[in-house]
């Protein structure tokens, strides 16, 4: 049998699922019923977001023939009978809210719980890729500082077992080379050239 909860048990309920005073939600759902009713007399229609349609259609306001009384000698017979005009209310659920009654949808409040889950997930899998190509940057580099190092010492080894009077050679041919001279004397001799 269903259950039919009292306005007072109907608003507590709403104010505890939101976490507001049930003064609170019965003000909600009065502004909720004057904006249905007020959009229904308008424009004849109005959608409730994720639930249904709501349609007005006029009926009636037209004569119609109605028997005159069900007795057997009366049979046949019939009256003109006025039909006052009135509003027919159709409520079209969407496939979503026909799905949760069904047991095959999940609520609303189960969906966007699922979207919060899923945002932390992706941002949780972008940081670890943020962490990890970081990680493969700092290795790459510290391989290059190693391999530096050990080219380093390879040539400090070398330059080492070299004697000192061709470290001193060597070193002369490289400033000779090197030199700031060096470029000025090419002038000179490209003047005297000329």
């Amino acid at each position: 049998m269903a259950r039919k909860l009292s306005q007072n048990e109907f608003f507590a309920e709403i104010a505890k699922r939101c976490d507001i005073t049930p003064q609170k939600a019965k003000k909600f759902w009065n502004e909720s019923i004057d904006l249905i009713v007020n959009e229904l007399l308008v424009y004849g229609q109005v959608h409730l977001p994720f639930m249904a349609d709501m349609k007005s259609e006029t009926r009636g306001g037209k004569i119609m023939h109605v028997p005159i009384s069900s007795k057997v000698e009366d049979r046949g017979k019939t009256k003109e009978v006025y039909k006052e005009p009135y509003q027919v209310i159709r409520f079209l659920p969407t496939p979503k809210f026909r799905a949760m009654i069904n047991g095959e949808g999940a609520t609303t409040a189960q969906t966007m719980r699922m979207r919060e889950i899923y945002r932390r997930i992706k941002v949780e899998e972008e940081e670890l890729e943020r962490q990890s190509e970081y990680m493969k940057k700092a290795e790459n580099a510290f391989a290059e500082a190693v391999e530096k190092h050990k080219k380093n010492t390879q040539q400090r080894k070398e330059w080492n077992k070299l004697s000192r009077k061709k470290r001193q050679e060597i070193l002369e041919k490289e400033l000779k080379e090197n030199s700031y001279w060096n470029d000025f004397d090419d002038e000179e001799e490209e003047n005297d050239n000329e």
